[in-house]
């Protein structure tokens, strides 16, 4: 038993071992991906496509995988619509009070919700974050925070709150010129002016020239807006000074192109109409990121219409329709091939998945049938030793009770000893040795038979011995040991107990008593632990003379 519970723990050490391996495989890839998503999300995406099984994280693991996950998106514009879970890394990091890792999940559930259009839920988890940043002082996040809601605040129609969220945000940051254009751009008063050329101010004094020429192109929208053509004009020149980028920016000769149709010099207006188109026909629908440029191509046909009219040309809105046609066409044609690519995807997904779940499958049977061979090992070797100790046992009984058969025989007369005399009548009551004996090798034949049976407990000795009759030997040679025993400890001993002692009494050996016994040696050896437990006495200590001391 000892040997199989040995046998068993290592197996469970083993398969522990395993499992924990595998979850420390999964939690290091978390640890490497936390350090490099916000440099290299494009790794961290890769890194975490090899943890097989994300929906089996569990706890901090699994929290972190959605918040990095999440984040990896975020950072390369992906889109977000598969991340719902970041709601329960907000949900864990709040609940055990991790409040850098919980900002974080806040900033990246907004931009979820945000994917999924539910402004308003955007608006009411970026305030959760912005109150916990404020209670910590954290003026960094405080900036990202009043930032992203006066974005979605945008998105949502409300300008005038949009602009209250980027003042605040410069309260913070006042360095930060994107807010001083995002509150200007979209201020309707005296204060335009002002929040613009801090805009570009503070852009020039870092170097960033590509913003300043943006900040001022835009600018200059709002100079055509008030009919200020002549400073609308000088900004959209100076942009062009700035960044090489906006020399000849499609977007800049549209401008361009209505301050001249205003001001009724239609040759100029044709000029940089034509120069708009030339750049815009330099990109093809599809192989760009500004969808806007579609917007754009549009204008570009309405201020043609326009320049004809005034012109007294016919209108010819026919290429705007085929443009239109063509946008419509490729818009189809990309949507299908998109959905082609989904579906393949999924089928790809799918197909990983059921090699997976075999893949696993396997694994387990292949853990079970370890498991079933190893147990059933363990039970074929349990079973072989227990015969070998089994025929052990009967052996060295059928060898013991020969002896003490050998030894009653040699009792020849009266004056034999008394331990003899004991022993032969008890050999007697065993039917070993016969008072009445027929033919020798009919006695020999039989004595055989009853020593095996005795020894493989084929025959009781308990139904055979007459312990009162043999008490009273034990009495009559041994100084009444049997009645002494009885009256000290005979309410702390049992009767299987009493009988050991005589046994030892009449000098019998452990072997001895297991074969009388019919009982292991083991249990010979743990019924005498006994008595001495019940008696108080020594561990090791012989039981014979300290009962004789005793009495």
């Amino acid at each position: 038993m000892k040997l199989y519970l040995k046998i068993l723990s290592l197996v469970s050490i083993f398969m522990i071992t395993i499992f924990t391996s595998c979850h420390k495989s999964d939690n290091q890839i978390l640890k490497e991906v936390n350090e490099i998503v916000k440099m290299k999300p494009d790794s961290t995406l890769i890194l975490l496509s090899m943890i097989e099984n994300p929906s089996q994280l569990e706890g901090k693991d699994k929290a972190d995988y959605w918040r990095i996950r999440s984040r990896a998106h975020y950072q390369m514009h992906n889109a977000m619509t598969t991340d719902s879970l970041i709601l329960y890394s907000v949900d864990y990091y709040q609940y055990n009070q991790d409040t850098s890792n919980l900002i974080e999940s806040y900033l990246l559930l907004g931009e979820y919700y945000r994917w999924i259009n539910q402004p308003d839920s955007t608006n009411s988890v970026l305030n959760k974050g912005l109150e916990i940043v404020k209670s910590r002082e954290d003026s960094i996040y405080i900036s990202q925070f009043l930032y992203k809601i006066g974005i979605n605040e945008l998105s949502r129609g409300k300008s005038q709150e949009a602009i209250n969220y980027f003042k605040r945000r410069i309260s913070f940051d006042k360095k930060s010129h994107n807010s001083y254009y995002l509150a200007g751009i979209y201020s309707n008063d005296d204060s335009t002016q002002y929040y613009l050329d801090e805009s570009v101010r503070l852009a020039l004094q870092i170097g960033d020239t590509l913003s300043a020429a943006h900040y001022l192109r835009n600018y200059a929208s709002i100079f055509l807006k008030n009919k200020d053509y002549s400073n609308a004009i000088k900004l959209i020149e100076k942009t062009g000074e700035l960044s090489d980028f906006y020399k000849d920016f499609g977007a800049n000769h549209q401008l361009m192109t209505q301050i001249f149709i205003v001001t009724e010099r239609l040759d100029s207006a044709q000029y940089y109409l034509d120069k708009a188109k030339n750049e815009y026909r330099k990109s093809s629908f599809g192989s760009y990121s500004d969808l806007n440029l579609i917007g754009n191509q549009n204008a570009l046909y309405v201020l043609q219409a326009i320049i004809d009219t005034k012109h007294n040309k016919e209108v010819d809105l026919a290429p705007m329709y085929r443009f239109n046609d063509s946008i419509i066409s490729e818009t189809n044609r990309k949507n299908e091939i998109l959905l082609e690519q989904i579906t393949e995807r999924n089928n790809l997904e799918q197909q990983n998945l059921r090699l997976l779940i075999n893949r696993q499958q396997t694994h387990i049977l292949l853990i079970i049938i370890f498991s079933f061979v190893i147990f059933l090992s363990i039970i074929a070797y349990l079973y072989t030793q227990k015969k070998k100790r089994k025929l052990q046992e009967i052996t060295e009984r059928a060898e013991s009770l020969q002896i003490l058969f050998r030894e009653a025989l040699n009792v020849k007369d009266e004056k034999q000893n008394n331990s003899q005399l004991f022993r032969k009548t008890l050999l007697q009551q065993l039917g070993i040795i016969k008072l009445v004996a027929t033919t020798p090798a009919k006695q020999n034949k039989g004595l055989l038979h009853q020593i095996i049976d005795i020894s493989n407990e084929s025959v009781s000795t308990e139904s055979l011995l007459k312990w009162n009759d043999l008490y009273s030997i034990i009495d009559s040679i041994y100084d009444n040991f049997h009645t002494k025993l009885k009256e000290k400890y005979g309410n702390i001993l049992i009767e299987k107990e009493i009988q050991l002692c005589c046994l030892l009494r009449a000098d019998f050996s452990t072997v001895e008593i297991s074969a009388i016994m019919q009982q292991s040696m083991q249990t010979i050896y743990q019924r005498k632990s006994t008595i001495r437990g019940k008696l108080k006495m020594e561990d090791k200590e012989d039981i014979l003379p300290f009962l004789e001391e005793q009495f």
